[in-house]
C-alpha cells in the first residue's frame, strides 16, 4: 500500500505543475492527462483508501471473545506469526492514510494534520462504543447474557490498548509533498495527534468514560419500563458490580500475543472500573 501511495502522491504533484504557468492551458487539452487523471489515478486512489480504512476498522489482537487463546508454548509461533502479521498490515495501512490525507502549499511536516488518519482511528473507536454500548443495553435488560456480552466488550477495549500501543511507537514516514522536517524536532508518532483530536490522556480511558457517559440514561430506561428486567438487575447489583469491574480489568490488558509483556495490566484501571461501576449501579440505588 505504501509504495502504491507513494506513487499516486508523485502523480498528483505531476498534475498540480501541469495547472501552473502558461503551459497549463495546453496540458489540460491532452487527451492522455485527462485520461490518466480520470480512469487511473483517481479510481486507483479510492480504492487503495478503502483498502487502508478497512484494515484499520477490521485491526484485532485479542482473542477473549473468540476463545482461540491457548497458553503454553504450542501456539506460541503461530500466534507470534499472526501477530506479526496484523501488526505489519496495520502500519502499512497507518502510513497510507497519513500519506493520502490532503495537503496544503506550505504546511510543513510537524504541523501537518493527517485527516484521513485521525477519521479512520476515530471510526474504529467509535464503532467499538456503538456495538458495546448496545450489546451491553441488551444484556442488562437480559442478565444470563451479561458475563457473554461482557467479554466481547472487554475483548473490544484490549484491541484498543493494542492499537494505542501500535501508534505510540508508529512514526510518519517522509511526504514527498511536505518540506522536510527541522531535524532538531522530535518526530511525533501516530498516538498523540490523536489524542489531541479527541482530548484524552489514552485511547482505553476514552473507551471507558465515553462508554460510561451513556449507560445511565440507558440503565434509568430499564428501570422506567419496570418489570422482570427492573427488578433482576436490581437483586443482582452486586453480582453486576463484580462482572464489570472484572471486564475493565481484563479489557485494560495488553492482549498477550501483542508482543509486550504477557497480560500487562495497563495504570489507573481502577478509576476507570469505578466510572463504569458507578454507571450502572448508581441508578440502582435511587
Amino acid at each position: 500500500m505504501v509504495p502504491a501511495a507513494q506513487a499516486l502522491l508523485g502523480l498528483r504533484e505531476l498534475f498540480a505543475l501541469t495547472g501552473k504557468g502558461e503551459e497549463a492551458e495546453g496540458m489540460a487539452k491532452v487527451q492522455l492527462v485527462t485520461t490518466l487523471r480520470n480512469d487511473v489515478v483517481n479510481p486507483s486512489e479510492r480504492t487503495l483508501l478503502a483498502r487502508a480504512q478497512q484494515t484499520v476498522r477490521e485491526f484485532s489482537m485479542s482473542s477473549l471473545a473468540s476463545g482461540s487463546s491457548v497458553p503454553g508454548q504450542s501456539s506460541t509461533t503461530g500466534t507470534f506469526k499472526e501477530t506479526e502479521d496484523t501488526k505489519s498490515r496495520a502500519t502499512h495501512a497507518l502510513h497510507t492514510l497519513y500519506l493520502m490525507s490532503p495537503t496544503k502549499p506550505g504546511t510543513k511536516a510537524e504541523s501537518f494534520t493527517p485527516t484521513l488518519l485521525i477519521n479512520a482511528l476515530q471510526t474504529y473507536l467509535q464503532t467499538a462504543l456503538t456495538s458495546s454500548l448496545a450489546s451491553l443495553t441488551r444484556a442488562l435488560a437480559t442478565l444470563p447474557t451479561l458475563d457473554r456480552t461482557l467479554l466481547e466488550i472487554a475483548a473490544r477495549c484490549q484491541n484498543i490498548v493494542a492499537l494505542e500501543a501500535l501508534l505510540s511507537s508508529t512514526y510518519a514516514p517522509a511526504h514527498p509533498l511536505l518540506p522536510s522536517q527541522d531535524p532538531s524536532i522530535q518526530p511525533a508518532n501516530f498516538l498523540e495527534p490523536l489524542l489531541r483530536h479527541l482530548d484524552t490522556s489514552s485511547l482505553p480511558s476514552y473507551f471507558w468514560r465515553s462508554l460510561a457517559g451513556q449507560l445511565s440514561s440507558r440503565v434509568q430506561e430499564i428501570l422506567n419500563r419496570g418489570g422482570v428486567s427492573a427488578r433482576t438487575l436490581r437483586s443482582n447489583r452486586d453480582k453486576v458490580r463484580e462482572a464489570v469491574r472484572d471486564c475493565v480489568d481484563r479489557g485494560s490488558r495488553l492482549p498477550q500475543a501483542a508482543g509486550l509483556k504477557d497480560g500487562e495490566v495497563r495504570k489507573n484501571w481502577e478509576r476507570e472500573a469505578a466510572v463504569m461501576v458507578g454507571s450502572i449501579v448508581g441508578p440502582l440505588g435511587r
